[in-house]
């Protein structure tokens, strides 16, 4: 049985919606997940040890482990998967992530405890 207090990603078949496997997020407790538009990575967020963890999604592996000034949330990615997009709710901030060179790139002000972010390549006035 899954027990939602280990420190596992789970993988989920969407068919059953049961868990078809699960595997080690590092000892740390997995807040968010998103994958790369190739599919390719998986990114995943841990609040409480600020940082994104860069994970090889067909192996389970991780590749890289990108440290954090602030305690990220919720994350985006750009289109082309080239840049993640973290809120920090605690500091009021927003972190931009560049995905090729596994580096934080900026993390600045956006306003009172961002919850939510998305990308859209498409910009309307």
């Amino acid at each position: 049985m899954f027990n939602k207090n280990e420190n596992v990603i789970a993988v989920v078949d969407n068919a059953t919606g049961e868990i078809a496997a699960t595997f080690d997020s590092q000892g740390k407790s997995p807040v968010r997940v998103k994958f790369t538009p190739d599919g390719k990575r998986a990114l995943v967020v841990h609040g409480e040890s600020r940082e994104l963890s860069v994970f090889d999604a067909a192996k389970r592996r991780l590749l890289t482990a990108i440290k954090l000034a602030e305690s990220p949330k919720v994350i985006t990615l750009s289109s082309d998967g080239r840049r993640a997009f973290l809120t920090n709710p605690s500091a009021h901030k927003m972190t931009v992530i560049d995905l090729t060179a596994n580096r934080v790139l900026d993390t600045f002000p956006v306003g009172k405890t961002p919850d939510g972010i998305v990308w859209s390549d498409h910009w309307q006035k």
